[in-house]
């Protein structure tokens, strides 16, 4: 199936997620999604299928919150030597 069958948008290919990212709408298409397509054209001489897009299930990306802001301090580093590790009991 061609890119521009997927929706009515522009596609980035992301090589190393192995998917595409619309620029619009933020639709994600990866590999192993997925597709329930219908075949439009077939020929055998140059062994070619065409594909239409019937639905898909894309995935939109997660809208993360913003990161609450505070004003705490680090904890303070310990200053004590490690434990030594405890002996068996035999």
């Amino acid at each position: 199936m061609h890119i521009s069958e997927l929706a009515e948008d522009y596609f980035h290919y992301d090589k190393a997620r192995h998917r595409l990212v619309g620029e619009k709408n933020g639709l994600i298409f990866k590999l192993g999604d997925s597709l329930k397509v219908k075949v439009m054209r077939a020929d055998l001489e140059l062994a070619r299928v065409d594909f239409a897009l019937v639905a898909a299930k894309p995935k939109k990306p997660a809208r993360r919150a913003p990161a609450p802001k505070t004003t705490a301090e680090k904890k303070p580093v310990s200053t004590r030597p490690p434990r030594k590790p405890r002996r068996s009991r035999k």
